[in-house]
This record gives structure tokens, C-alpha cells and sequence, in this order.
């Protein structure tokens, strides 16, 4: 059996496509005989401890294998169980957790091996005996238990440090849809009624009564469908105790609703730790800062009490300002967002408010009774920073700039500043005075460089913000629609270079209100028939979709977020603008064009307008990737010089292609860890030439520093992966230092993994420790506020990442024993408000309190959701069964059931709450969700896979494409630069054999195994079962 791990080994090691695997396996089994579990091993077992990384040649093998009848599901799953990080956890294998695994598979391997093996149960090609099913149950059996452990939980949080959160919900739903693929397949159900022993039926059983709850918060839909398949197998574990309650089932549960009925709710305290994690929550990341929201989540927590509406408004926004500059190792981008808040919005929002206070009160009583709140050391002015240090510069000016803004929304008087700023300002209400978003409209449609004046002032801390904001959205909107592109380009090329005024644009409208326009245009975007220059219409192409590629790439936005069309060009791109195409898959006008851009960058006569006019923007860019693709493939065979390529990427350094090099780069991610080390060489070299340029245009820096930006984090994932492979190389740490000063650009609410590690890299740590300790801070904080103005450190991303890794049952169960520990010590009432604040603070993904944006051009009516339970779906699914528990724990019931009222209370304004993903009815349906849905991104056929990450999360998803090996061997369209070659064999012609892999033996090939299998009479076992029929038509 050595002897077919080597060969494996081998096989991955030289990257050998699919049909040579096939070839030299066949050859190899008819003189070795083969153990399927043996050798899923050998293909399935780690070889790095880049568990972050999957080799994408292991699903092709995979795939090809179980074509050949090679290898089987029950054996494939168990290897794959053996080297998961469930296995590891638990308990039965006591043993190695004494000498910890080091290396694991990785997650998106577990979601592609579930997904494939669903579509074989789907497409009734497995199962093919009764013993493949026994076997397959019992290894989903085990799994079930493996997820369910307590020990899992813990290990899976740990490997979320090598930046795999996202994938834990998106495994547990892969294995669920695989189990129910299994189930629902009319040959593993006869069986499962009439051939599955009692001791397995039991395992199943007791694995399936666990497994199910725990589906059920990820996903309602698929835990309801497995609830149902359990009870029609009666695949149910008996309650011992049941009888014991015959008939007084009602009454016991009249009883528990009746017990928390009159639980006594406690005094409602608005809390200054309350509103603390509120506003925290708004910018952790992309804004949430909708005022139709924050207005009515604040008139839902404080009534008609305006006056203290204002004042804890302005405090827990100077509270958040000083907490995140002063305790935690926040970006400068972060703090910048804080500080925007305070500065521009605020006012704002107080200016709304102080149209209801009581005549008796002012905003400067408020303003000035907020500010004796706050930390004065943490918010120096200018006349302390010569007697303090060290001061930190963030935090300089702030009371000043505040104080300036509000005089601006005439909250105070001008000669107000002073008084309560304790000193003479340095600076003073703007010149112009409030800006008025149409006056500013008016002043740019007659005098256009009022606009580059405007961009200007948009990261000003002045608190005209809105206005200015409001105007470019209607100024980008009205250039859309009357396609004014050359005055677009401006806007788009000033816009994408200064990412910080993005992230105030969102401040004040949904992303779509910008963006929807922009990606409209640009798929109807058409040369004019009297156009006699076709280089600024890419020019201008490209700036505008920079723009766009700037904002999704920095927020992680998706096109959902957008409201845009299967068909748009810009969802395309997304899907497909990292993907090279093969020969064969490319149409009759993308074939000319690949030609001519192969011909415009390589050969000497260059880029001709007729080129240009004929192949539209739109065309280009989904063709990058195949460029590239040709481009390595060319210079690995020698056809193509890699001077050549090297000067012809030059064209790609001018502004009017230069936004291309986002889907290069892309591409490059991609596919750089399938090559083998003679094209990674190329590609290298290729990759530094477009990061490191050695002379580029002034114009074209800017544009290509904002690329570098976008594609920063990807890229550094892809060169770390390398260099954990080739340690030896000596071209990749340029390109990382290069790559540093772009670590912070992405906003996004994923934790990096050094946020993560403090949660839980510690013995004993974990979510529930560090949620129950945040909360323990944040009420002993409130109670000496005063005496210690300045709050304990605090991130909305913990709950975040929490609710994605472990669940909302866990998170709730945290907060609930913390509030019935606080309640115990006599803090229960402000307990009680951060716990309310945590549930409903608004949030990006399953958020209980939507952010709409209705008062922009396009507000959000489809707010994101993953299938999971939100805080406040789990905390009234909990109370679902108030018998259990009440009898569990009577204190942890009663504090449910206060944050329950106080929940729904608080959300009761809101114009939408979180509902359940709907479930579907029909077989067809469902099959064409396992066929469908999970089958996204996964081609079984000619599989291919491509390494990609969203976010600070570091999560690499998976997408169709082409292969390494069918890239390296797809041939140039003989129209482009007639170059073709053949690497199917050895350099000198022949046929491979098994000796070119060290393996030796005879080279001759007989006749292809028998994809179905030529077996034994045992394979055949289903034949006669149980006095059935051959068909087994239980």
C-alpha cells in the first residue's frame, strides 16, 4: 500500500492533471492490489501546516477516482473525519489529544467532498451495496457526535485564528445536506428499515437527537427537513422518563408560562454602558449609521425624554471615540470613522432632536452637561497638548471641532465655544456658514470645479459632511443618467484614491444609491458611432468601475447589497472576473479579441484604435484573466519571451487599462499555488513587474496604489502560502513589504486573528468566558463612571465573530448567565440594559434592527441574512419551552424572559424585525438545492477550484475555473500569435508511463477500467435483499 501513497504523492507533486491520474492508476492497479480506505488517506491527509490552504488538484482527484470506482463514500468520509478538526476533538479519541494533530484539512475541502457526495446520492450514482450504506451512517454517525462534543466547539474556535470563521455554519450546513442526500435515497431507506443492525440504528439515533438542534440554528429549513426525516425512520431516541407525565404535559407547560408571567421585571435604567455598545456597533465597519434608524432606536429606548436623549447620545459618542483610541489597537481608518461620527453627524442628529425638547431646556444645556461627562484628558485641547504626554493626535481638538460643528447647526452661539471649551479657540465656524445640499447642486452644475473643491472638504471635520455628501450622490446620479462621463471620470478618480471619503459617503446613503447608477452605466456603456479615439473611453470605463471595485472591495459589498441583475456586467465580473477560459469555452467574438489584445500587448506595432473600438470595456475585463492565462502558458513553453511580456505589461500601467489589474491579480491568487515551479517563476517575475513597477506616470501612481489596495490582503495570503511551501525563495518578501502600508484598508466586521486570539487563546478562554467578562466590565464601569470617565475597551466584533463561529445559543446562554450572575449581585438593571443593547444593536448580517436607509435614492428592503438565528430568534426560541427551562435553571429563566420584554419592547418601533429563511415544499426544489446551491462554484466534472478570501476573516471560498492543469495545457488561438503546444506527453513525444514518476513498471495501457466496477458477486449485495427484488423497490 506504500506503494499508492507515493503514488498519490507523486502524483500531487508533479501536478498532473486528471487524465495522466487516471492513466497511471489504472496501469498501477492491475499490478497492485488497492485498499479504498488506504488510499482516500493518501489523498485526503494534510501535507502543510497551511491548513488555511487547499490544493486545488485534490478535488480533481478526488472527482476521478470515484468515476473510476477507485474509491467510495464511506471511506472517503472516514478519511476525511480522520484528518478533520472535529475528529480531533473528540472524546473517544483521548489519545491524540494527548500529542495534539498539528495538521488538518481544510474547511472548504469538507464543504467540496460533502457537496460531491451529496450529488452522487441526489443523482442516485451511490450507493451501490448495502455495506456502503451500513458504513456510510456509521461514519455520519460519528461525525454527528464529532460536531455536537463540547470539545469541538473549543478546537474549532482555536483553528479560527488561521482565518476560517466563516466556514464553521457553511461546514455544519454542507454535512447536514449530505446526511439528508443520504436519508432521502430510497435505497439507503430500505436499509435503514429492514438492514441496519440495532447497535447502529441506536448510534444514528442518539447522533441524529443531538445533531438536530444544533442544524436548527443555522438553518431552520434544513433542520426541519432532517426533524422530519428522523420521525419518519423513527430514528428517535425514547425518553425513559416520558410516561411519568401522561396526560398533565398541558398543565406542566400552563404552569412554567404561568411562572414566567409573573416575573418581576426590574427598574428600566438607560444606561450609559447601553448606548456605548449601540453606538460602538454603527462603525465597526461598513456604516450603519442610518438616521431613521438611530432616531427611532433612541426614541424606542428614551420616549419623549429628549433631553436625556441628547446628552447620553453626545457622551457615548465621545465614549467611543476615547475607548477605541485609547484602550484598543485600532486603525487610524477606524478612529477616522469614530471621529467623522462625532464631528458630523452628531450635530446633525442633535439638531433633529432639539426640535422636540421642552422650551426650558437648550441644546447647549445639553452640550454642555454632556461634555462635564467625558474624559477631558482623553479629548485635549490644543493649549494641553504642550503640558501632556504622550498626546495622542486622534484625540487632539476634538471638544474644539465638536463644538465648532454644533455652533454650525446654531446648537450654541459662536461666543458659546469658548466658555465651554475652557479656553480660546484656534479655529472657527467655516466662512460659508451650514452648507445647503441643493445650494451646493446649483453651485456645481454652473461651475464644475466647485466640485473638485467639494471632494476636497468631504473628510472635513467641520460638520457639513451631510451636505456635501448629499450632493455628489445627486451629482453622481445626474451624470449617470445624462452620461456625462468625462465629468464621472473626475469625480470616480478622485473619489477612489481617498478611501476615508467612501467611508463618509456611506455614512449618509446605502451603498446602492451610489453605486447602483454607476454599475448601470456602466453595462450600458457603448462607443458613439462619431467617436474617433477610443483610448479615453477605456480611460473613462476604467475610472468609473474603479470606483466601484474600490467601495466592494473595501466594505465587502455584494452585488445583493447593490439590487442589481443576474446579467449586469458588474455581477459578472464579481462571479467570473478571476477566471481564465479554455479554448473550448470561448465564443467567436472572444476568441478575435483574445487574439488582438495578445497581438496589441507582445507585438511591436501595439495597441490600434481598431481594437479598441471593436472589443468594448466590458469585454476586455472578462477577458484579463484568460490574457494572463495565455500570457504564462506562452512563456512556460518558450514560445513567448518573458522581455516581451514584461514590456508589453507596460501597457497595462497606463491609466486606461490599469483598473485590469484587479481581475490579473485576482487570477494570479488563484492559480499561483497549482503551478508548478518553473511558471510560478514566471508568474513571480510577472507579479512583480505589475506590483513594483520601476517607472510609472504620476496620474497612474494614485489609481495604482488604490488597486494595490484592493488586492492587498488576497495577495499577501497567496505570497505567505507560497513561501510557507519554498521557503528558499527570494522574490516574495519585496512584494510583502510593498504590500504592508495596505494592510488596513478593508472595512469589514470579520476579526482578524489577532483580535481573535485574546477571546481564546488562553487555557480555559473561549467566547462564553470573554462575552461574560465583557459584560462584567461594562456594568462595574457604569456604576463608577463618574470617577472614570473613560469605558472599558469594547468591540461590537466580538458578538459579531461570536454569532458566526459558535452560534447564537451559545452567545445568548453567555449573556444570560452573566445577567442572572449581575442580577444575583444587585447590577441587574443595568445588566439587564447592555444585554437589551448587545441584542438589538444593529448588525451587518441577521440584524433584528434593519437599517433601511429609506430616505436615500435607494434604500435596502432586503437586509442580509446567512440562515442563522439572530440573538432575538434564539431568545424566543428558547422560551419556546419554558418547562425545560424553568426546571434547568429558574434564575437563568427569569433573566430570559426580561431581556425577552425588554427586547421586543425596544424593537417594537422598528419598521421590520429578522425573519426565518422560508422552507421549501417540493422534492424538485430540493434537489435542485443540493444540485443548485451547493453545487455553486463546484464544476464535478472538470473540476477546478480557485483560492480566493473575503474579508479580514480570511475565509478562502471556492469558485469554478480552470485548472492548473488544463491551464498550463490549453493551447494560444493559432489567430493570435500562432502559438500551440502540446505538454500532454514527455518533451520527446511519447506516451507518459508509470517510470516518469519514479514508480517504474511496465508502460503499455490496456482498456480503461470500467467506470461501474467489473466486481464480485459481494458488490452486488442488494440483489435479493431481504426477499426485494434486484431493483430494491422497497
Amino acid at each position: 500500500m506504500a506503494t499508492w501513497t507515493q503514488f498519490v504523492d507523486r502524483c500531487l507533486q508533479n501536478r498532473l492533471s486528471a487524465d495522466k491520474l487516471e492513466m497511471f492508476a489504472v496501469q498501477l492497479s492491475k499490478r497492485i492490489p488497492r485498499d479504498e480506505s488506504q488510499l482516500a488517506e493518501a489523498l485526503l491527509r494534510p501535507r502543510s501546516r497551511a491548513t488555511a490552504c487547499l490544493d486545488p488538484l485534490i478535488p480533481v482527484y478526488l472527482e476521478r477516482l470515484l468515476v473510476l470506482n477507485f474509491l467510495n463514500p464511506p471511506e472517503i468520509l472516514y478519511a476525511l473525519f480522520r484528518y478533520s478538526r472535529d475528529y480531533a476533538a473528540t472524546d473517544e479519541h483521548s489519545i491524540q489529544r494527548q500529542r495534539p494533530q498539528q495538521w488538518y484539512i481544510t474547511p472548504e475541502l469538507e464543504e467540496l467532498v460533502f457537496a460531491r457526495l451529496s450529488k452522487a446520492f441526489v443523482t442516485s450514482e451511490r450507493p451501490r451495496t448495502v455495506v456502503e450504506v451500513q458504513k456510510t451512517l456509521a461514519i455520519l454517525a460519528q461525525w454527528m457526535n464529532a460536531v455536537n462534543s463540547s470539545q469541538t466547539a473549543e478546537s474549532v474556535m482555536h483553528s479560527l485564528a488561521d482565518g476560517t470563521q466563516g466556514q464553521r455554519t457553511q461546514t455544519v450546513l454542507s454535512l447536514s445536506m449530505l446526511i439528508i442526500a443520504v436519508l432521502e435515497h430510497p435505497k439507503v431507506a430500505g436499509v435503514v428499515e429492514m438492514a441496519l443492525p440495532k447497535g447502529m440504528r441506536k448510534s444514528l439515533s442518539d447522533s441524529l437527537s443531538i445533531f438536530v438542534p444544533l442544524l436548527t440554528q443555522a438553518s431552520l429549513q434544513w433542520g426541519d427537513r432532517l426533524s422530519l426525516l428522523q420521525k419518519q425512520y423513527s430514528l428517535t431516541t425514547d425518553n425513559a422518563s416520558s410516561g411519568m407525565n401522561d396526560g398533565t404535559g398541558s398543565h406542566g407547560l400552563d404552569v412554567s408560562v404561568l411562572q414566567l408571567e409573573t416575573v418581576m421585571d426590574l427598574p428600566i435604567i438607560n444606561s450609559r454602558a447601553g448606548l456605548y455598545v449601540f453606538v460602538n456597533s454603527l462603525l465597526i465597519a461598513r456604516p450603519l449609521t442610518d438616521d431613521n434608524m438611530i432616531l427611532n432606536y433612541l426614541h424606542a429606548r428614551y420616549k419623549v425624554d429628549y433631553q436625556s436623549m441628547i446628552v447620553d447620545l453626545i457622551t457615548a459618542s465621545f465614549d467611543v471615540l476615547a475607548a477605541n483610541t485609547t484602550y484598543r489597537s485600532e486603525s487610524n481608518e477606524t478612529i477616522f470613522n469614530f471621529r467623522s461620527f462625532l464631528i458630523n453627524k452628531v450635530p446633525s442628529l442633535v439638531a433633529i432632536l432639539a426640535a422636540s425638547i421642552f422650551p426650558t431646556t437648550t441644546p447647549e444645556l445639553c452640550i454642555t452637561q454632556a461634555l462635564n461627562h467625558i474624559d477631558r484628558n482623553a479629548f485635549p485641547s490644543f493649549s494641553q497638548t504642550f503640558d501632556m504626554a504622550p498626546v495622542n493626535s486622534l484625540l487632539s481638538d476634538v471638544r474644539q471641532d465638536f463644538l465648532v460643528a454644533c455652533a454650525l447647526h446654531q446648537l450654541i452661539p459662536d461666543s458659546s465655544i469658548e466658555r465651554l471649551l475652557g479656553e480660546t479657540p484656534m479655529s472657527s465656524v467655516p466662512v460659508g456658514g451650514k452648507y445647503i445640499k441643493e445650494n451646493l447642486v446649483a453651485q456645481c452644475s454652473t461651475n464644475f470645479e466647485r466640485v473638485e473643491e467639494l471632494l476636497n472638504e468631504i473628510e472635513g471635520m467641520d460638520g457639513n459632511a451631510c451636505a456635501i455628501v448629499g450632493a455628489m450622490t445627486d451629482i453622481i446620479r445626474n451624470l449617470c443618467a445624462t452620461r456625462e462621463t468625462m465629468s464621472l471620470k473626475t469625480i470616480c478618480n478622485t473619489l477612489s484614491r481617498k478611501p476615508r471619503s467612501l467611508d463618509v459617503m456611506l455614512q449618509y446613503t446605502s451603498p446602492a444609491s451610489i453605486l447602483q447608477p454607476l454599475c448601470q452605466l456602466l453595462d450600458s456603456w457603448k462607443n458613439d458611432e462619431d467617436q474617433s479615439e477610443y483610448q479615453p473611453v477605456y480611460d473613462e470605463f476604467g475610472s468609473v468601475l474603479l470606483l466601484v471595485q474600490a467601495f466592494m472591495h473595501r466594505h465587502d459589498l455584494k452585488a445583493s447589497d447593490l439590487g442589481l441583475d443576474d446579467a449586469s456586467f458588474v455581477v459578472q465580473l464579481l462571479e467570473r472576473g478571476h477566471k481564465s477560459l479554455g479554448a473550448n469555452e470561448l465564443n467567436e467574438d472572444q476568441d478575435k479579441y483574445l487574439a488582438g489584445w495578445l497581438r496589441g500587448l507582445y507585438d511591436p506595432e501595439g495597441i490600434s484604435d481598431e481594437l479598441l473600438s471593436n472589443c468594448k470595456p466590458q469585454d476586455f475585463y472578462l477577458l484579463v484573466p484568460t490574457i494572463f492565462s495565455q500570457t504564462i502558458f506562452a512563456c512556460s513553453a518558450d514560445v513567448l519571451p518573458l522581455d516581451t511580456v514584461k514590456a508589453g505589461l507596460e501597457f497595462l500601467l497606463e491609466t486606461f487599462l490599469l483598473p485590469s489589474l484587479v481581475g490579473a491579480v485576482m487570477w494570479i491568487t488563484s492559480h499561483a499555488l497549482e503551478q508548478n515551479t518553473h511558471d510560478l517563476d514566471i508568474t513571480m517575475q510577472i507579479l512583480t513587474r505589475l506590483i513594483r513597477p520601476t517607472s510609472i506616470s504620476g496620474e497612474a501612481q494614485a489609481m495604482h496604489s488604490t488597486i494595490v489596495s484592493m488586492v492587498s490582503r488576497r495577495l499577501e495570503r497567496c505570497l505567505k502560502s507560497i513561501q510557507h511551501r519554498e521557503p528558499s525563495r527570494a522574490d516574495i518578501n519585496p512584494l510583502l513589504e510593498s504590500l504592508r502600508p495596505y494592510h488596513d484598508y478593508e472595512r469589514t466586521p470579520w476579526s482578524s486573528s489577532a483580535e481573535l486570539e485574546p477571546w481564546m487563546s488562553n487555557p480555559g478562554a473561549s467566547f462564553r468566558s470573554a462575552i461574560k467578562f465583557t459584560m462584567q466590565h461594562l456594568t462595574s464601569w457604569n456604576s463608577t463612571a463618574d470617577l472614570t470617565p473613560t469605558p472599558p475597551a469594547y468591540t461590537h466584533r466580538q458578538i459579531f465573530s461570536a454569532l458566526q463561529i459558535v452560534g447564537a445559543q451559545k452567545v445568548l446562554r453567555a449573556i444570560l448567565e452573566e445577567l442572572k450572575n449581575q442580577t444575583v449581585a444587585g447590577a441587574g438593571a443595568v445588566a439587564l440594559d447592555i444585554a437589551v443593547n448587545i441584542v438589538c444593536a444593529p448588525l451587518h448580517v441577521n440584524s433584528c434592527t434593519p437599517v433601511s436607509w429609506i430616505n436615500s435614492h435607494v434604500p435596502i428592503h432586503n437586509p442580509q441574512r446567512n440562515g442563522s438565528f439572530s440573538l432575538r430568534e434564539m431568545l424566543k426560541h428558547e422560551l419556546d419551552d419554558p418547562a425545560s427551562l424553568i426546571q434547568a435553571d429558574p434564575g437563568l429563566a427569569e433573566a430570559a424572559i426580561r431581556l425577552h420584554r425588554r427586547v421586543e419592547a425596544q424593537l417594537a418601533e422598528a419598521a421590520a424585525a429578522g425573519v426565518h429563511l422560508p422552507t421549501s415544499g417540493t422534492t424538485a426544489a430540493d434537489a435542485a438545492a443540493l444540485d443548485g446551491s451547493l453545487m455553486q462554484g463546484i464544476e464535478m466534472g472538470d473540476v477546478s477550484v480557485d483560492i480566493s478570501a473575503a474579508g479580514a476573516a480570511d475565509v478562502a471560498s471556492t469558485a469554478g475555473g480552470a485548472t492548473g492543469a488544463n491551464t498550463s495545457t490549453a493551447a494560444i488561438d493559432q489567430s493570435g500569435l500562432d502559438i500551440t503546444a502540446d505538454l500532454g506527453g514527455a518533451a520527446d513525444g511519447t506516451a507518459p508511463s508509470l517510470d516518469d514518476l519514479g514508480l517504474g513498471g511496465d508502460s503499455s495501457m490496456d482498456s480503461v477500467l470500467d467506470a461501474a466496477g467489473t466486481g464480485t458477486a459481494d458488490d452486488d449485495v442488494f440483489s435479493g435483499l431481504m426477499g426485494f427484488d434486484d431493483d430494491l423497490n422497497f
